[in-house]
């Protein structure tokens, strides 16, 4: 069974789109559309370090509302515009993540 997963503390998608899909089965398994560093309000940080935490405050709230957690990632894919600040991302992921590896 697929349900959207919509958390009320998360920016709203861009267009007609769910955040995330939580599907159901022998395992739980939860996909996102790709998340933005957008605030609740939907507004967007200035820094790239400062978008990247709330990215992935976003990541722990969809996580949450589906009733799993940070350590049950598997893998995740960042992209990071040329000329930004690899390093902000990188301390921001560390931060979110701990000891945490996914993939």
């Amino acid at each position: 069974m697929n349900e959207p997963v919509t958390p009320s503390n998360v920016a709203k998608p861009a267009a007609n789109y769910a955040l995330a899909m939580r599907s159901t089965g022998p395992t739980t398994w939860v996909h996102t559309s790709g998340v933005l560093g957008h605030r609740p309000d939907g507004s967007l940080p200035t820094t790239v370090g400062e978008q990247a935490a709330e990215m992935w405050r976003s990541i722990a709230a969809i996580l949450e509302a589906s009733g799993l957690a940070m350590t049950d990632i598997v893998q995740y894919t960042t992209y990071v515009v040329l000329g930004e600040d690899l390093h902000a991302v990188m301390v921001a992921r560390d931060e979110a993540l701990g000891d945490h590896l996914g993939q």
